[in-house]
């Protein structure tokens, strides 16, 4: 029993240190979270957005055509993966 608690003892170490730099962290995160929520309530900073006004429907019109070329390649390329197949 010695031997085993004694072969553990460094990942017990281990996990003490995670758990001590997890609390530190949590702390710390919530400590910028408060800023962030006070700064929000204040309206101390302008709202954030993705894209600019005009910009929402170009990215949205950008993001369809590259999904319906890709869909477009991967059906070609499984057409005539199958063909090869069944070619040989």
């Amino acid at each position: 029993m010695r031997k085993a608690l004694a072969s553990i003892a460094p990942l017990l170490n281990r996990i003490d240190v995670v758990e001590r730099r997890q609390i530190a962290d949590q702390a710390h995160n919530e400590e910028r979270f408060d800023t962030i929520f006070k700064a929000m309530d204040g309206g101390d900073f302008p709202p954030q957005k993705i894209f600019y006004d005009g910009q929402l429907w170009g990215a949205r019109a950008f993001v369809d055509r590259l999904v319906k070329s890709a869909s477009a390649r991967t059906s070609t390329t499984a057409f005539s993966s199958s063909t090869t197949a069944t070619s040989t």
